[in-house]
């Protein structure tokens, strides 16, 4: 008896291995996917918020250029809104970039600077925000930007 006990005693903690560690196995699998989920997700948002900063940023340039108060107005409307998106789904070198521009955008002199040092200072926020969406191999820097939109008459 004791034989046969043996051999039916083995093969049945291994079927208890078994279950359990395919059991483990399919929950970490179930968690890393959820986690991928939610990271995709949340990685979305930050580009929805990005790119209304952007699109901002955009509106102002174009009104600047063309001297359109009313356009001014709307741009730095739509980017005082970005506000609440930033705090929610910015990184934490955005959020400084974002805050620092501020600061010196409230400061004294800024009616000293040029619109070049103003737009070098927007853009890098928005290289910020490229660091922070994965392209964090870019050599870009925000006078490459800012050399972009200069178009000369």
């Amino acid at each position: 008896m004791d034989n046969l006990l043996s051999p039916v005693l083995t093969v049945f903690l291994s079927v208890v291995a078994g279950i359990v560690t395919a059991w483990i196995t399919s929950r970490i699998q179930v968690r890393t996917e959820l986690a991928k989920q939610v990271q995709s997700r949340f990685n979305e948002r930050k580009w929805d918020a990005y790119m209304d900063f952007a699109h901002g940023l955009q509106q102002l340039l174009f009104s600047v250029k063309a001297s359109d108060e009313a356009g001014m107005t709307q741009a730095k409307q739509r980017l005082n809104m970005f506000g609440g998106k930033l705090w929610v789904v910015g990184s934490d070198r955005v959020v400084k970039a974002v805050g620092d521009c501020i600061q010196k955008a409230q400061g004294e002199g800024i009616e000293l600077e040029s619109p070049r040092e103003i737009f070098n200072r927007l853009f890098k926020v928005i290289i910020e925000m490229r660091r922070d969406l994965g392209y964090t191999s870019s050599r870009l820097t925000s006078e490459d930007f800012v050399s972009a939109l200069v178009v000369k008459k």
